[in-house]
């Protein structure tokens, strides 16, 4: 589950409390599994978070970060392959 303070997503992905489509996206969010993580990295450009961005992204400790960023690289650099 992503925790912020303006937003909830479930783990089946989908918000469960959405913030108004003008808001930002929070500038503190924390993912607290594997799934929540990945959507987390997929919602977030990279470049925004990591490298002197503006969003501060915090996972649970139980989270193998390197694996999670490297699929979300994956998914948007090739959206269409199907991973197994």
């Amino acid at each position: 589950m992503v925790v912020s303070l303006l937003t909830v997503c479930g783990t089946d992905g989908k918000l469960a409390v959405s913030p108004p489509l003008t808001a930002p996206l929070p500038l503190n969010a924390v993912a607290l599994d594997t799934d929540a993580a990945l959507q987390m990295c997929m919602w977030y450009d990279e470049a925004a978070t990591i490298v002197g961005g503006w969003h501060h992204l915090h996972f649970h400790p139980s989270i193998d970060l390197e694996k999670v960023l490297a699929q979300a690289r994956h998914t948007k650099r090739w959206p269409s392959v199907k991973r197994g």
